[in-house]
This record gives structure tokens, C-alpha cells and sequence, in this order.
């Protein structure tokens, strides 16, 4: 679920993915905020595309506002794109209990024994684009895109057969 937040009063946007196993705060990001990451944190990620990324460093309890509620988690620095922070299991494994309504994008969970609620951003729509679109899109290698490629075609043709070349056979 993609939700905004602050990181050094500047706006971000936050993926809290289950599927991930530690916080990542993108590189780009830390530095224009001025992170000070610790070199002695660094750590091998796979990525969904199979892609390895070395982390060259961690950046502890460092604060995070999400929607108002303060959060100190430790980030691990990746080459994100798409997303600036990214909250994985680290984070999900010290709420205890909480419960993901997916169909309204609402996560509710207890912060300091208060029970809170974020909001996720809506989905975007899916477009069509062009061949030339979709190629540029792939030249640019951004880490985190997806796409889904679907061939919109007729329908099959059907051959009409003669009757009496499959009789003669």
C-alpha cells in the first residue's frame, strides 16, 4: 500500500510492503536530506526482478511521518525508484496486530498503545500506450516499473474448407 509521508520535512511516498524484509529509504533521498548513514551497515537485497543491490549503509532511528504519526524506524540505503521509502516487515513485525482493508486502502494498527489508521494513495489506472511508448519507457531501466504487456488482437481466422478435398481424404 503506497501512502505519503514526510522524511526531513520533505514530502515522500512510502510502499508498506509485507514483502519485503528490512526499510529501505532510497539513495537519491538521503542525500538531498542529509542522512548520515553508518558504512558498516551494508546488506545484499534481491529485488522482485531477481536483481541483487548491495545497501552501502543503514541509517538508524531516524524519523518518519506518516500522516501525521511519528514513527523511528532504521533504513537501509537502496537505489529506489518510484517509491522513496520503503517499509517491509522490520517495520509490519513491531505493531502487533493490525488489519489491512484492501478494499478501501486503509491499514489500521496501535501506535504507542493508540489505535490509527493510514490511508492509502488510490491505485493508478492502467493505460494503454503505443509500441514506441512502451519502448521508450524500457529504455529508461527504471528499477520498481512494471509493466504488463497484452497483444490486443481479433479473432482467429477460420479457413473455409472445401467439402470435397476432406471427403477425397
Amino acid at each position: 500500500m503506497r501512502v505519503k509521508g514526510s522524511l526531513q520535512n520533505k514530502l515522500v511516498t512510502v510502499l508498506i510492503d509485507s514483502g519485503s524484509t528490512h526499510n529501505f529509504v532510497s539513495q537519491t533521498l538521503a542525500k538531498r536530506v542529509e542522512l548520515q548513514p553508518l558504512s558498516k551497515g551494508r546488506l545484499e537485497v534481491m529485488v522482485a526482478s531477481g536483481e541483487k543491490l548491495i545497501s552501502p549503509g543503514k541509517c538508524n532511528q531516524t524519523q518518519l511521518i506518516l500522516q501525521g504519526i511519528s514513527i523511528f524506524v532504521d533504513f537501509y540505503l537502496l537505489p529506489l525508484e518510484g517509491y522513496d521509502v520503503v517499509l517491509g516487515t522490520q517495520w509490519l513485525s513491531t505493531l502487533g496486530p493490525i488489519v489491512w482493508d484492501f478494499s478501501k486502502l486503509q491499514m489500521s494498527l496501535h501506535v504507542e498503545g493508540k489505535e490509527v489508521a493510514l490511508h492509502g494513495l488510490s491505485i493508478p489506472e492502467n493505460k494503454v500506450v503505443s509500441n514506441l511508448q512502451l519502448q521508450r519507457a524500457a529504455r529508461k531501466k527504471k528499477k520498481g516499473d512494471f509493466c504488463y504487456n497484452y497483444f490486443l488482437c481479433g479473432p482467429p481466422k477460420l479457413h473455409q474448407l472445401d467439402l470435397n478435398f476432406l471427403l477425397m481424404c
